[in-house]
């Protein structure tokens, strides 16, 4: 069935980012926690909102190995990462030396066993406190802190060419002196510098995205809209128009054609309903809202194999597909015990296999979202075995 338009406004934030930072301390501490600082290059990353109630059986961040899909990484609230080797049917705690929440994750698409997370200490849901950039050698058995640390991360992108570059995106919060907007490392994070020149002054980056033929383009979604950078050492500049929100969520660039890209919104204030998913044709110049109007879209993914086909994923609304590049949406959520979905990844050898992120756990669907299934009860059992300590 068509995707039905709210008619009552407002339609509650549970994905993306901070959906916008009030003017007292406490309410930015709030709006940070309740939002999951989205999108998965292909392959992993995510920021999302999920309500306090299920605050520590929410999935964060997925990521999918993409030479060994059976393999994926799941990021939790409870400083918990988890992993699965046979495409989820079990899953093992994988956190070892990772100190905060994985909110972000992405993984080198040349050695897998190379992975980053961008992390925000979520520990205290009222009162997060930034975190840092880790990095795993072994394939998440163990993790080390990089330099780029005392940071609100909200996204992580590995360059697919150049792999020992890294980009982060991260949100200001200037009352605790906290910087954010976009660093960059070329050695593989050892060291990070930041990017921000034509951003706001105060960025708040919520998504990067990287085009896949030309890498020294680059997107970073904001709650100020899209900018772009297209040199090495370049500024930012904005490409907002035809957006009809500026709170951008999440960017997904096509695999071959890559002046067509997407982009998806949370609703921009309070009474609101100009959320939902854009496209461009010609690298972000111009835009075009295309369907999920006055959703807060947290993650919108592209099928590598079949460009036309389109995933996105709307808190309180669940997950959404178009076969025929964003003309038209369909709900497919038969099978979801919620609709509070947070996150999505495609296997890439087998793209009709698809895993979502909910507040309940990972959901699998064998055939490309008609339905869905829960995948093994290892997370939600670890969880309660360390809420329950």
């Amino acid at each position: 069935m068509m995707a039905k338009q709210p008619s009552n406004g407002l339609l509650t934030h549970r994905a993306g980012r901070a959906a916008g930072f009030y003017p007292l301390v406490r309410s930015i501490f709030i709006s940070l926690t309740l939002v999951l600082v989205v999108s998965v290059l292909c392959l992993g990353q995510v920021r999302h909102i999920v309500s306090s109630s299920s605050f520590t059986n929410s999935i964060v961040s997925l990521a999918i190995d993409p030479q060994t899909p059976s393999i994926l990484y799941a990021g939790t609230y409870q400083n918990v990462l988890f992993k699965t080797m046979n495409n989820g049917d079990t899953w093992n705690s994988s956190s070892n030396g990772l100190a905060f929440d994985a909110v972000a994750l992405d993984i080198d698409p040349t050695t897998t066993t190379t992975l980053y997370a961008g992390t925000t200490n979520n520990t205290d849901p009222l009162n997060p406190q930034p975190g840092a950039v880790y990095k795993s050698i072994d394939g998440g058995n163990n993790w080390n802190v990089t330099t780029l640390a005392n940071r609100f991360i909200t996204s992580i992108r590995i360059d697919p060419i150049m792999t020992s570059t890294i980009w982060a995106g991260s949100v200001d919060v200037n009352s605790m002196g906290i910087i954010g907007g976009v660093s960059k490392s070329t050695n593989s994070g050892s060291t990070w510098t930041d990017k921000n020149t034509g951003l706001p002054l105060t960025p708040r980056v919520t998504s990067l995205a990287i085009d896949p033929l030309n890498t020294l383009t680059v997107y970073a979604g904001t709650n100020a809209g899209v900018f772009k950078r297209t040199t090495a050492e370049g500024s930012w500049n904005a490409m907002n128009t035809g957006l009809a929100s500026l709170n951008v969520r999440t960017l997904a660039v096509h695999p071959t054609t890559t002046t067509i890209l997407y982009e998806g919104s949370a609703n921009s204030a309070e009474g609101q309903t100009n959320g939902g998913v854009s496209k461009s044709t010609d690298g972000g110049t111009n835009w075009t809202p295309v369907g999920l109007f006055g959703f807060n879209v947290s993650q919108v993914v592209i099928d590598r194999t079949t460009p036309t086909t389109i995933y996105a994923t709307a808190n309180a609304n669940g997950v959404y597909k178009s076969t025929d590049s964003g003309g038209t949406w369909n709900a497919i959520n038969t099978g979801l015990t919620g609709l509070s979905a947070t996150c999505l990844v495609i296997d890439p050898a087998t793209p009709t296999r698809l895993y979502v992120g909910t507040n309940g756990g990972v959901y699998r669907s064998l055939d490309a979202g008609a339905t869905w299934q829960i995948t093994g009860q290892g997370i939600k059992r670890l969880h309660n075995q360390i809420t329950s300590q």
